[in-house]
Formats: C-alpha cells, structure tokens, sequence
C-alpha cells in the first residue's frame, strides 16, 4: 500500500481551505469536487478505520456545502483530513 499521495494531497486541501476563508466560495467548491475526487481514487489505499472516518468526512463537507458554511469546510480540510489520513 503506497500513500505517496497523500503529502501533495493534504497541501491542496490546504490551499482549498484558504480560498473558504478568503470567502472564494465558488472556486473552493469546483476545488473541493476535484480533491474529492482524489480522494475517492485513492479510497482502496486507506486502512479500514480511515475508510470508515472519510465516509463520515465527506458526508460532513457535504452537510457543510449545503449551509453555505464555508469555515467549517475549511476547519474539516485543514484539521480533521490530515488527522485521518496520518493518523487513524
């Protein structure tokens, strides 16, 4: 199981992050489809415990995306993310 991506990928949930504090709603959310996207590709290389905290992750962003709420999506990206892929 290789997770080479994961460091370029944690980046770019960074820089998604700031574009929803910086109030780039828009942009942050086409973004976030793309990470998502990543992510999913990426599913079959997370442990089972990592699997189950990213299903609840991206229902999460997704309950998020429909309250407009774009700081919590941004907390999610740059805290709750790194904490699962690094460490669950």
């Amino acid at each position: 199981m290789s997770n080479d991506w994961i460091e370029s990928f944690l980046a770019r949930a960074v820089e998604i992050s700031i574009l929803c504090n910086q109030g780039q709603t828009v942009k942050a959310g086409l973004e976030l489809v793309a990470l998502l996207d990543v992510l999913i590709s990426h599913y079959g290389d997370l442990n089972t415990n990592q699997q189950l905290e990213i299903k609840d992750l991206i229902m999460a962003l997704q309950l998020c995306q429909n309250n407009k709420d774009f700081y919590s999506i941004a907390d999610y990206l740059q805290f709750e993310l790194p904490y699962i892929l690094q460490h669950v």
